[in-house]
This record gives structure tokens, C-alpha cells and sequence, in this order.
């Protein structure tokens, strides 16, 4: 890196291990507590620098909108892919990132925008409420298969009903929110206010919602049940274990 100072260094290479590390990059106030710079301004001043720089981008009004830059400024940094897991949708699929030949326009390779995170849902109330978001991070959604027109969303997960295809508790699911699934994916459905993560498998006069961990039960959805679909996972975000 050339043209800036060392403290610049040292928080440009600050904010790449936070993304490797945990998915996303940290906010204005981590950063100053981690280089002891008093004021969120202080932290903007070295920003200003690394973007004018071509070393990153910063989305303002967003809590985590800092976007890095490779050394040379000549494409998006992205987090390492061992860290990304597409899902298996039906039987032999292979655990790999699989991207829609046409989820983006001829040419471009990156569709970097902010994915809100949903936390708790609270009942009755439309999964992407307000008040059911936490948190947004920037990623580079092509690598879940979103792109224009396409609205994708992040959820924790929380507990672990769906080991056996891979996800764990703690894992920020990737949701691409749609009304429909086909038999055999990972949807976010509501049951009676009740929202789940399960494998759809719907039959003549019920669906059911198969937990992929035989300590739990699959849930079986009746038309005396409000049942809705919000989305079909498309992907993972883990934080590295080691």
C-alpha cells in the first residue's frame, strides 16, 4: 500500500481480518476502540483517506458499510470463500457455490449490496419488519445468486434442527425472499406466527417441514394452519473456527 500512513495500514488490514474472520466488517466505533481514536470523526478522517486512495469504499448511513478495496484498487475484496456454503436442495446435490448463469446482467461479475439481518421474529408481524431487523453487513450478493430484482435477506439461526444439511447454530442463513419453494429445498416459513427453518416437502393434503436432525420432529402443516413461506435458503455465512 502506498501513500498512506501506517495507522491507515494497520485499519485497512484491521477491517480484511474482521471480514475474513467474521463475514463482515466492523463498525466506526470498533475501530476506534481498537486504534484508540476518541471520536467517530477521528475514524471517518482515515476512512476519507483510504477511499480517496482507491483502497475502500464507505457507504455512509450504514453501521457496517465499509467495503474493501484490493491494494491496487482494481476490484471489490472478497472474503475468502471457505467461509461461503451454498446448501444441498434435493438428493446428490454437492456442497459447492453454485451461482445462476443469468442472475446478472452480461459483464458484471459483482453486485455488492448491504444484506439486512433478521434477528428474533416477532409473531404476526412480516419477516422483514423493522422491528425484526438488527443488523446489516455488505456482501457481495452475486455469490448467493442475487442480483437485480432479486431481495435477499440474512437470518441467525438459532438452535440446531438442520445439522444434517449442514447448518448450525449460530450460522447467518442467506435468504432469497420469494412466496413459493420447490419440493426439497430450505425455506424460512411461518406456521401460526411461528417462524421455522426447514427442508419443504409438500404432499396431497399437507405439507411437511423436515427437520434434518432426528432429535427433532418435522412439523406438519395442515390447511387449518397459517402457513406462509418467506424465502428459500440459498447459502451460508459461518465464522472461521480455526
Amino acid at each position: 500500500m502506498e501513500n498512506v500512513t501506517d495507522i491507515q495500514k494497520e485499519i485497512w488490514l484491521f477491517i480484511k481480518q474482521s471480514v475474513e474472520e467474521q463475514g463482515y466488517p466492523p463498525t466506526l466505533r470498533e475501530l476506534g476502540d481498537a486504534f484508540d481514536i476518541a471520536s467517530t470523526n477521528g475514524v471517518r478522517y482515515h476512512l476519507r483517506i483510504l477511499e480517496k486512495k482507491g483502497y475502500l469504499q464507505h457507504r455512509k448511513g450504514s453501521r457496517r458499510g465499509i467495503q474493501l478495496l484490493n491494494p491496487d484498487g482494481s476490484s471489490p475484496y472478497k472474503q475468502s470463500y471457505d467461509d461461503i456454503e451454498s446448501l444441498p436442495t434435493g438428493e446428490g446435490s454437492d456442497n459447492v457455490i453454485n451461482l445462476p448463469d443469468n442472475s446478472l446482467p452480461p459483464g458484471l461479475t459483482h453486485w455488492w449490496k448491504p444484506l439486512p439481518i433478521v434477528g428474533r421474529v416477532a409473531a404476526g408481524s412480516p419477516i422483514l419488519a423493522e422491528e425484526n431487523k438488527e443488523d446489516e453487513i455488505g456482501v457481495d450478493q452475486a455469490l448467493f445468486g442475487g442480483g437485480p430484482g432479486v431481495e435477499l435477506f440474512g437470518l441467525r439461526i438459532n438452535g440446531d434442527s438442520m445439522t444434517g444439511a449442514g447448518i448450525h447454530d449460530g450460522d447467518l442463513a442467506v435468504i432469497r425472499k420469494q412466496r413459493t419453494a420447490r419440493d426439497g429445498e430450505i425455506v424460512v416459513a411461518t406456521v401460526n406466527d411461528e417462524a421455522t427453518v426447514k427442508r419443504y416437502q409438500p404432499e396431497d393434503s399437507r405439507i411437511v417441514l423436515k427437520a434434518e436432525n432426528p432429535d427433532y420432529p418435522s412439523i406438519i402443516v395442515t390447511p387449518e394452519d397459517r402457513f406462509r413461506i418467506a424465502g428459500v435458503v440459498t447459502g451460508l455465512i459461518r465464522r472461521r473456527v480455526f
